[in-house]
């Protein structure tokens, strides 16, 4: 699956309303015509969100690393997200 490529994309909805994705984002790539093409941005239980994006926008096969900061009530935590679709979860408490 590829992945947005751009610090920021803005995806345009098929009931006109604009919604802004980020880098990194999984999408599917549905069509692609002269003005741009048509995406899915994926989710982690399937599509969030469909609509088209302008035809300049990048894409990448790779994923990327992930960090997320969490509070786990006695102390912080952070989940890893690799590439390849690991998750780690780093316990910095108590």
């Amino acid at each position: 699956m590829p992945y947005l490529d751009d610090d920021i994309v803005d995806l345009r909805r098929d009931d006109n309303t604009t919604r802004q994705y980020y880098w990194g984002d999984e999408v599917e790539i549905v069509s692609q015509d002269a003005k741009g093409f048509r995406i899915r941005i994926l989710g982690l239980n399937g599509p969030l969100d469909e609509g088209s994006v302008r035809k300049d926008t990048k894409f990448r096969d790779d994923a990327l690393l992930r960090l997320s900061m969490v509070d786990v009530q006695q102390g912080d935590g952070m989940i890893l997200e690799t590439p390849g679709g690991k998750r780690i979860f780093v316990d910095g408490g108590d």
